[in-house]
C-alpha cells in the first residue's frame, strides 16, 4: 500500500501527535516539551484535545 504524502499542516500536526505518544512511552521529557510546543504552534485545537488527556 502506498500513501501520498501531502506535507500539509494537518498531516504535520498528526505526525507530531504520533511522535509525542511514542516519546511519552519512552519517558523522554525534554523531547516531549519541545514536541508539545511545536504541536501547539501548528494546531492549537489538536494540541488542546491532546492535552485534555494529560
Amino acid at each position: 500500500m502506498t500513501f501520498l504524502l501531502q506535507h500539509s499542516a494537518p498531516e504535520h500536526a498528526l505526525r507530531l501527535l504520533v511522535n509525542l505518544l511514542g516519546l511519552e512511552r519512552q519517558g523522554r521529557q525534554h523531547d516531549i516539551v519541545n514536541h508539545r510546543k511545536s504541536l501547539r504552534d501548528l494546531n492549537d485545537w489538536l494540541y488542546g484535545e491532546y492535552m485534555k488527556t494529560r
